[in-house]
């Protein structure tokens, strides 16, 4: 009985190692090669960038600092980001929430939920 059991096991490793190899035989297909087009040539050549040099005792009424302009617009961006709330919020107060089941209470939720409280 041990002897089948041997025979059995050396028949399989042989028939897994020979099914390997026929898998590891080489296509016949040819290597294709196939040139492509340089990419440099698709690129766009333009000017380089030219830097304005400011004197820094320049009036300020006529060039404002850099300072002065990222205060601004961070004021700007404030402002926009105060009337998208205002406007969300008076959407919410103006809506009621829609029944429940349904995918739009999620939505009306992220929307209102914080603004009710």
């Amino acid at each position: 009985m041990g002897v089948k059991r041997k025979i059995a096991a050396a028949v399989a490793a042989a028939s897994i190692i020979g099914g390997s190899q026929a898998a590891a035989a080489p296509s016949a297909e040819p290597l294709v090669i196939t040139k492509l087009p340089d990419p440099e040539q698709a690129l766009v050549r333009t000017a380089d960038p030219i830097l304005k040099v400011v004197q820094a005792g320049a009036s300020t009424d006529e060039q404002p600092s850099f300072d002065q302009a990222m205060r601004s617009f961070g004021l700007a961006v404030d402002r926009a980001i105060r009337v998208e709330q205002q406007a969300m919020k008076a959407a919410c107060r103006a809506s009621t929430p829609p029944k429940a089941g349904s995918a739009e209470v999620y939505a009306w939720g992220a929307r209102c939920s914080y603004d009710r409280r």
